[in-house]
């Protein structure tokens, strides 16, 4: 499966033996329509759906599992990381509007720490939907 920002790859994820294969990326910056992107919020709903139907365990939340949104005065910025791996390192400038992907090198997680990918996803969009004073 593969996830997209209108035509921007942004990961693609690789099912096999309850294992997820994030796959590497390099940094890219774009600029994306939060208020009336709905992506990250679909794609959390498909994957809550459809895990069973994969045959994919939850698994558990390993050592090594941290996860973070910081909100200043210039924006937003994030970073998830599990298993060991930096899954998603984000930076969004408020005067610019543009979001800062860095770099990722292809990792394996398991689908609980998937799912709170997409859960912090979808909190960094709230962060940034509802930055300002």
């Amino acid at each position: 499966m593969t996830f997209y920002d209108d035509d921007v790859e942004m990961a693609w994820y690789e099912f096999d033996n309850n294992v997820v294969t994030l796959s590497g990326r390099s940094p890219v910056t774009v600029t994306p329509g939060w208020g009336t992107n709905n992506d990250i919020q679909e794609w959390f709903d498909f994957l809550s759906s459809c895990g069973g139907r994969l045959g994919l365990d939850g698994g558990e939340i390993r050592d090594g599992y941290s996860y973070g949104i910081q909100v200043d005065g210039t924006g937003v910025t994030g970073k998830i990381e599990a298993n060991g791996n930096t899954v998603g390192e984000w930076g969004w400038t408020a005067s610019s509007g543009e979001l800062s992907i860095d770099a990722r090198s292809e990792c394996e997680i398991n689908f609980a720490e998937l799912r709170s990918f997409v859960q912090w996803m979808i909190h960094f969009q709230y962060c940034v939907q509802n930055f300002g004073e």
